[in-house]
């Protein structure tokens, strides 16, 4: 064998190998679904709004703009999109969009939230008392 087949046929021995081991990943990751993902795959197929939907719903009932939208079932059993909206002030809000109903409630920060929000971006507090 020439030196180009060695490097062709070792090069083809990798991809198959790779291949093969993103196939097992797949396939692992697939049967090892547990019963809360199930859930929220069906709670989210279940959903009479889309999530296109939620987002403009947050952003109309706020007047900001979307960053980042999500589904979740941690909430309610029916589920719900969790939408972090910029405002015009540079602050971000957290909202909850029903999709049964469309309703957008605000949903209360959480400690770690609450952390960010102070932080200025240096790993320092703000702090208005200076």
């Amino acid at each position: 064998m020439t030196r180009m087949t060695f490097k062709t046929a070792g090069t083809a021995a990798l991809l198959a190998l790779g291949l093969g081991t993103m196939g097992a990943t797949a396939a692992f990751a697939e049967q090892h679904m547990d019963a809360g993902d199930t859930a929220e795959v069906q709670a989210f197929q279940a959903a009479t709004m889309s999530l296109t939907d939620a987002v403009k719903a947050a952003e109309t009932d706020t007047s900001g703009k979307a960053m980042s939208a999500e589904f979740e079932t941690d909430d309610a059993a029916t589920g719900m999109y969790h939408v972090e909206v910029a405002m015009t002030d540079g602050t971000t809000k957290t909202v909850a969009v029903n999709p049964a109903d469309g309703t957008v409630t605000a949903v209360a920060m959480d400690a770690k939230d609450q952390n960010d929000e102070a932080s200025d971006g240096d790993g320092e507090t703000n702090d208005d008392n200076n």
